[in-house]
């Protein structure tokens, strides 16, 4: 084998590992996008005398059986599609040329 050859052989090789790695990087950049600074963090309140009942009740009696309340069906539609958008951006599921907002897009109802 020529030594040309051999220089055409590996520099395809190089440029065609460079263009993967290149795909990879940008999916895996679209995939896991960066997490927000603490100036865009959106903060909420928690109230807790809704729960101080609940507490008080479990603190006198903790052997008691806790009270659920009872979840209807759209409820659980609601957790199912949850549980879908979070496994729609592992990173082994992003392997579509589909940007996240346009994956949301097109899970968002109506």
């Amino acid at each position: 084998m020529p030594l040309f050859e051999i220089i055409v052989r590996l520099s395809a090789l190089a440029i065609l590992s460079s263009y993967l790695l290149h795909k990879r990087y940008e999916r895996e950049r679209n995939c896991h996008p960066k997490p927000k600074g603490p100036a865009q963090w959106n903060g909420k309140v928690f109230d807790a005398t809704p729960v101080r009942p609940c507490v008080e009740r479990l603190r006198e009696d903790y052997l008691a059986p806790p009270r659920f309340a009872a979840h209807n069906a759209s409820h659980r539609k609601y957790l199912l599609a949850q549980a879908r958008r979070s496994l729609g951006h592992l990173s082994y599921f992003c392997r579509d040329e589909k940007t996240k907002d346009e994956i949301l897009e097109d899970q968002s109802p109506g």
